[in-house]
Formats: C-alpha cells, sequence, structure tokens
C-alpha cells in the first residue's frame, strides 16, 4: 500500500523546486518530532493525507507548516480544517518513563 500511496500524490504542482524540498522536508520533520514518526512513516503519512485532500503533497506540507504550525493564513484553508483533524486522529507518541 505504501508504495501505491507514495506514487498516487503529485509530489508539487508549480514553483521552484528548492522551496517545495524544504517544506516537505519541515513537515517531515513535524510528524517526526510531535508524532515521533520514523522518517519513512511521516512520508507515507504526508502523501496519504495529500491524496485524501486531493492536494499536492507539497501543498499539504505548506498547509502543515504555514497554517497549522505557524498559525499563518494561507491559501489552502479548507486543507488546514482537514489537516488539523486528520493530526487528531493520529496516535499521541508513548512517552516512555
Amino acid at each position: 500500500m505504501s508504495d501505491r500511496v507514495l506514487t498516487a500524490a503529485p509530489i508539487c504542482g508549480h514553483g521552484h523546486l528548492t522551496a517545495h524540498v524544504a517544506v516537505l522536508d519541515q513537515a517531515i520533520a513535524v510528524l517526526m518530532d510531535w508524532y515521533e514518526l520514523p522518517s519513512l512513516e511521516a512520508k507515507i503519512q504526508l502523501c496519504a493525507w495529500a491524496v485524501r485532500c486531493d492536494v499536492s503533497a507539497c501543498e499539504l506540507a505548506e498547509a502543515l507548516v504555514d497554517g497549522v504550525c505557524l498559525g499563518k493564513a494561507t491559501g489552502c484553508r479548507g486543507v488546514v480544517r482537514e489537516l488539523e483533524q486528520l493530526l487528531r486522529e493520529l496516535p499521541a507518541p508513548q512517552t516512555s518513563r
């Protein structure tokens, strides 16, 4: 399934590749840090959400980084709202004691 998800989500629709790579890396880092996901699982999750939201992985990453993390207004307000709900559905990370 993960191969299908990774190929089903368009990576970037337009624009400068370096900026897209940066926002993708930031979004993956957020999922790794907040939810303790391994890198590959974070990438798969991001692509799965992009498919579900019918946007490119870059648009979803931008919604996560700018809209959710930084609270900035973005052009993809509906995606931010859906993404906030999807984040609530992720299991909380296990805390080690």
